[in-house]
Formats: C-alpha cells, sequence, structure tokens
C-alpha cells in the first residue's frame, strides 16, 4: 500500500483490522531521514492501542539483495493472489546457515533451490525424505509426544551439522510437520551447546526469529535436564510463562 493511500481513513483502519504488524519501507531506507510524510505514517501506525509497526532496514533495495525470490512485480492485493504468488520460506536463525521450517517447506523443491539448502534433518513420521539425491539427510524417525526420549538424538543432530558447517558454503534446514516442537527443541540444543547459551537465552533468541516456536512439556523438561549437563546448573525453570 502507498503511503499515501496509508494516510487515507478508510485505507487506515482495513490495515489496523487485517494485520497483526506493519512494515514501512522505501528505496534505500532513508526516508526519516528525507520524507516528513512517511514519519507521519509511522507516528500514525505506532500510537498506542495500534499493531507493531516496523521499518525495513536498508529499504527494498537492501531486501531483495538478500532474498531476490521473495520479491515479484505482480501486484497482489488479495488473498487468494497471495496463495498463487507467493511462496512462505522457513525462519532463518543463522543467517545464511540455519533455517526452521515445517515438512511442507521441505518437500517444496523451489524453497530449497531459492535457499540454496544442502542438508536436511527430518524429524518427523509424516514426511518422506523426498530429494535423497540432491540433498543430505538426517532423518530421526520421532513423533511428537511428551514421552519420546528426543535428548538421546542431540549429540547426533550437533555432529551432523558441526560437520555440514564445515563447509560455510553449506545451509541446513531443521524441520518436523510444522516446526513448533520437535524442530525446535533440536535447534535449541545446538545453540545451548555450540553457543554456551542458557535454555532460556536460547529460547528467547529462537522465538524472535520464529515466535510459534513451543517445545512440548517433555522436551522443554529434557532441554532443562541438557542445560545441567551443560553447566553443571539448571539456570532455567520449565515453568517460566515464556516457555508456554
Amino acid at each position: 500500500i502507498h503511503w499515501e493511500d496509508a494516510l487515507n481513513g478508510t485505507v487506515y483502519i482495513s490495515i489496523v483490522e487485517r494485520f497483526s504488524e506493519i512494515i514501512l519501507y522505501d528505496d534505500k531506507g532513508i526516508f526519516f531521514n528525507t520524507t516528513t510524510e512517511m514519519r507521519r505514517v509511522y507516528n500514525r501506525f505506532s500510537t498506542p492501542g495500534t499493531k507493531t509497526c516496523l521499518t525495513l532496514s536498508g529499504g527494498f533495495e537492501a531486501f531483495r539483495t538478500f532474498f531476490p525470490f521473495i520479491c515479484t512485480q505482480t501486484d497482489v492485493r488479495s488473498t487468494v493472489d497471495r496463495e498463487k504468488f507467493l511462496t512462505i520460506y522457513p525462519s532463518v536463525v543463522i543467517d545464511n546457515q540455519l533455517y526452521l521450517g515445517t515438512g511442507h517447506q521441505a518437500t517444496n523443491w523451489k524453497v530449497i533451490r531459492d535457499l540454496k539448502l544442502t542438508h536436511i534433518i527430518n524429524i518427523s513420521v509424516e514426511h518422506q525424505c523426498v530429494f535423497p539425491d540432491k540433498i543430505k539427510y538426517l532423518h530421526l524417525q520421532l513423533e511428537d509426544m511428551e514421552d519420546v526420549l528426543l535428548k538421546d538424538r542431540f549429540d547426533e543432530t550437533i555432529r551432523f551439522m558441526d560437520s555440514a558447517f564445515q563447509n560455510p558454503s553449506n545451509r541446513i534446514l531443521v524441520h518436523c510437520n510444522l516446526g513448533i516442537s520437535r524442530s525446535t527443541t533440536l535447534i535449541l540444543s545446538y545453540l545451548m551447546k555450540t553457543y554456551n547459551a542458557t535454555l532460556l537465552e536460547a529460547f528467547k533468541y529462537l522465538r524472535h526469529r520464529r515466535p510459534i516456536v513451543c517445545p512440548n512439556v517433555g522436551f522443554l523438561h529434557q532441554l532443562i535436564d541438557y542445560e545441567f549437563e551443560l553447566f553443571s546448573h539448571a539456570y532455567s525453570d520449565p515453568n517460566d510463562p515464556i516457555f508456554h
């Protein structure tokens, strides 16, 4: 939506009602210094009680440099057009290295090609490893149940990731079915071990990258146990509301 339209009262109400986040951008990300009108738009959407209003660092040109496959010249306005033209991609955990997503994304060759994925960790019984001749897989056929001992596979998964990342051009997608519980748990264990992070620190970072992450209760307690193994102390509280 063009910024001039956004100042229209009817359009403003429509935006506030339909979207949870609003992103403002120009070509180069310099409109705050040069355009008072864009500042007016930002101020209007940033008033208390409205939605979260963000600005795109570097503008559209920087975004297109990193994600050219997401950009289109098609004017996408309706839900039907959005479903037809737009592909939903995995969440970026570590830039140009590690991604967290769904089973459907892992079986979509366009997603794999666009992100230049080389390795996939499939922790599901719902989805097959469909590109074995082009992708190196680690397949953990485990269900999202609280009594599943996922912790027993942490070391194996971390070794697989460390080996892949010895080549800086390699990129890994970790997925389960929805990218919420099983795959989240594995990535949290990797972040804790690799970056010497507590569970709470790793979780806050990952939730910032993918807000829907939520290990089931059994996996959460296994991560607490893993934290104790790493640091000889459990710093994180499984009853902390942030985990639920």
